[in-house]
């Protein structure tokens, strides 16, 4: 149902702002094939630079992998780079611990996150782990990586705050 202006009405109508008009809609980002495909061409990259910095443009990404590579960051799997004084460096991204951890099939995270505005405020109560979202022919194989080291981060910009003990957001957005 619409309203004189052209907004939806009712239950899946889309809150507006009261200050503003912005919409104040959630966006899920699941953690798809896609995703993961990409997150594997990084650990390649740190691997054979044997650092963790990616400069994205040099991944080789199509167009569809770069315009979805920062929802990595959504789930904790890439992080932005930062000089030493905390400024992000343009392009330049680093590995998570969560995301290292993630391709060789260690942990289950999410399978979706929902966001608002750049901040991730729900997160799906089903869990993946790399081998239910790549089929066994495309998991990669880790060779020397057990024995290479690099640098690798925790990086999570959810703010636990906003959480019930459920996993689901507190805010009504």
């Amino acid at each position: 149902m619409e309203n004189t202006n052209g907004l939806q009405q009712g239950e899946n109508a889309v809150k507006t702002c009261p200050c503003c008009g912005a919409k104040m809609k959630l966006h899920w980002h699941r953690l798809n094939k896609g995703l993961v495909n990409v997150l594997i061409k990084v650990r390649k990259e740190v691997i054979s630079k044997g650092e963790n910095v990616v400069v994205i443009s040099e991944l080789g990404l199509n167009t569809t992998e770069f315009c979805n590579f920062q929802k990595l960051r959504y789930h904790g799997m890439v992080a932005k780079c930062r000089d030493a004084e905390g400024k992000r460096i343009g392009g330049k991204w680093l590995l998570t611990r969560r995301g290292n951890r993630f391709c060789k099939g260690l942990i289950e995270v999410p399978q979706k996150v929902g966001t608002f505005r750049n901040v991730i405020r729900k997160k799906s109560l089903e869990f993946v782990n790399i081998g239910k979202v790549l089929s066994n022919e495309e998991l990669p194989t880790w060779d020397s990586i057990e024995t290479m080291e690099f640098e690798s981060y925790d990086v999570w910009d959810i703010n636990e705050d906003l959480w019930d003990e459920d996993g689901q957001g507190k805010l009504d957005v």
